[in-house]
């Protein structure tokens, strides 16, 4: 199999997204083998571009179980796909698209995107692995704020973890464990993370220059946690510095 020659992608040559994605909503149901990812995306044509511009997502060994506009299921033609990229036609200036698609991690070998590290699951998108797991302009000038809700088998998953903050988690009715995190920062989608197994934690508290306390946790396997003082130890210090340095409270 030969591989693509990389080319060289010139400064002038940049023009922006045309379109805005202002948030992102994932809903995640974790799975060895059947991950189901569904992603409503919250989109803003920009302002110049005209009404007949596509939508062009990329996608890398991706299917497509469901594609919606507005809620609503998606006419098959106003979209078309190919193994690279899903584009949507005749969008208007503002609306919410939502993909679903299923990965399986067990069976990617390579080294990004979603993917089974023994009896875990874990994500590494940087630089283009966000691709892998749902379609998505994956491009580090597309900033966008996340929301993110985690389920699977507690006794499988019993720790799932993502980006920001945890903001609610339960039981959904047929047993399975939900956790939703929200990162209220615009970020691209390379710094999205997620990984989920069993896992121990260290806890410890920090009280802010204000006297707000936050609470801090390390997440390790169950055999190395004891090792992991000195890091929580690291982190206090560097909270407590970049209050000194920059006056940056958390």
């Amino acid at each position: 199999m030969k591989c693509a020659v990389p080319q060289p992608v010139h400064l002038e040559a940049y023009t922006p997204f045309p379109f805005l994605v202002h948030a992102v909503q994932m809903r995640v149901e974790l799975d060895h083998s059947a991950t189901v990812v569904e992603t409503r995306l919250e989109l803003e044509r920009r302002e110049g571009i005209t009404e007949s511009a596509p939508l062009e997502l990329d996608g890398a060994g991706l299917g497509l179980d469901a594609i919606l506009l507005d809620g609503a299921v998606l006419e098959s033609h106003r979209y078309r796909m190919d193994e690279r990229r899903l584009t949507v036609l005749d969008l208007p200036q503002r609306c919410a698209l939502t993909t679903r698609v299923t990965v399986n991690p067990s069976a990617n070998q390579g080294d990004e995107g979603l993917m089974r590290v023994g009896d875990r699951l874990a994500t590494q998108c940087e630089a283009e692995g966000f691709r892998r797991i749902t379609w998505f302009p994956d491009r580090p000038d597309v900033l966008s704020v996340y929301s993110v809700t985690l389920i699977g088998d507690s006794d499988v998953f019993p720790v799932m973890l993502g980006n920001g903050h945890p903001v609610g988690e339960g039981v959904l009715p047929d047993g399975r464990r939900w956790v939703r995190w929200e990162d209220p920062f615009r970020k691209p989608c390379y710094i999205f993370a997620l990984v989920a197994g069993d896992f121990a934690l260290l806890q410890d508290e920090y009280t802010t220059s204000s006297g707000r306390r936050i609470r801090l946790g390390i997440y390790a396997d169950h055999d190395r946690i004891d090792e992991c003082g000195f890091a929580m130890g690291a982190l206090k210090r560097s909270l407590s510095w970049e209050e000194r340095k920059y006056d940056r409270e958390y």
